[in-house]
């Protein structure tokens, strides 16, 4: 073998053996690539599991963990930015997921902040169930209300696609998040009531619709109990509403709650409902206002030009705008959004409010 043709093997070996270490470079990564793929899916698949519970209220825990003069006090702009504060300035650290178990129970398991920059973003998580196979017809949602919540489900006893929803008014079947005509089971949480109508509102909602339309609409009671036991199945089958017919839903807290004394009538915190009252500083006979239009006093069930304060809840989603006149006429102010303890500083004025309409943030 001539010395030529020696160095030109050695040449094709060498170039054989980089080759194959490139390959094998090349595998390492796929292979990496693969197991970090594998992880996220399973990750998300995780992440998947969880099932929203609802907001959470950190004062309570505030108060339970140092003491009643302590409420939940925001110190920054980010969602960490949550403290737990004393008049004097004492402040101490909050445990978010605590927190959400203080509020919700054992079945909470972990908070989580969905948007970093915004304070007001946390949830609280809870595991979801495991779905039953579809052979055995079982439910394939996952919606379980809480307090002042109700769960609508495509089929009878909770079970087909399915939405929960808090206080307040939902004219047509794009704000219930379910398809039109197509609600079977209603699942009613503690402390509310539900009235669902076989029509949608032509424009905005208001008491007034649900009201003025008993044949088309029926009410469904909850319990007054302030824990968070769940009313049984209400299967639409054989009720006066029927099956597949409903099209709006009013959400809202049974009269018993709204007693004409001092505090009684509290809005619940991270809902879009608010509180009006008979004196300044939230005293006298009062009540609780959910989401949509008051066109009058006798759909805000208080007597007219008697409305002295107005009341909202921690971490409200509310706004409202206020009317000197019945049918949102005279002076008034417009997205209000902190409570008012004397409306005599207010643009409508003390004991002049007549109509009222309460907004989503």
């Amino acid at each position: 073998m001539t010395r030529s043709a020696s160095l030109e093997l050695s040449t094709a070996a060498l170039r054989s053996s980089n080759d194959k270490k490139q390959l094998g470079l090349i595998f390492s990564i796929l292979l990496v690539a693969s197991f970090l793929l594998a992880s996220n899916y399973e990750v998300q698949a995780k992440i998947h599991q969880d099932v929203v519970l609802g907001g959470v209220n950190l004062t309570p825990w505030c108060q339970k963990q140092y003491g009643s003069g302590f409420i939940a006090k925001l110190i920054g702009k980010t969602a960490g930015d949550w403290t737990c504060e004393r008049s004097a300035g004492d402040r101490r650290p909050v445990l978010v997921n605590k927190a959400c178990i203080l509020q919700y129970g054992p079945k909470a398991y972990k908070a989580k902040a969905l948007k970093r920059n915004d304070p007001y973003s946390w949830k609280c998580l809870g595991k979801r169930a495991i779905p039953t196979p579809p052979s055995t017809n079982a439910s394939t949602a996952i919606c379980e209300p809480g307090p002042l919540e109700v769960a609508f489900f495509q089929h009878k006893s909770y079970k087909g696609k399915c939405s929960v929803l808090p206080i307040g008014m939902y004219g047509n079947s794009r704000a219930l998040r379910m398809r039109n005509d197509s609600i079977s089971s209603i699942k009613i949480g503690s402390r509310v009531n539900v009235t669902v109508c076989k029509h949608a509102a032509n424009s905005v909602a208001s008491a007034s619709f649900f009201k003025k339309n008993p044949q088309r609409c029926q009410t469904f009671k909850g319990t007054d109990a302030a824990d968070d036991r769940v009313i049984e199945p209400w299967n639409l089958e054989f009720k006066r509403i029927g099956n597949d017919s409903i099209s709006s839903a009013w959400i809202f807290r049974p009269t018993t709650e709204n007693k004409p004394t001092q505090g009684a009538c509290k809005p619940a915190p991270n809902t879009a409902e608010v509180a009006v009252y008979q004196f300044a500083n939230y005293k006298g006979n009062c009540r609780i206002l959910s989401l949509g239009d008051y066109r009058n006093p006798n759909e805000m069930r208080f007597k007219n030009d008697s409305i002295s304060s107005i009341e909202f809840g921690d971490f409200s989603k509310a706004t409202i705008n206020i009317y000197q006149h019945s049918g949102f006429r005279g002076r008034r102010e417009n997205k209000l959004v902190a409570s008012l303890p004397q409306l005599r500083t207010s643009q409508v004025g003390d004991n002049q409010i007549s109509s009222i309409r309460v907004k989503r943030k």
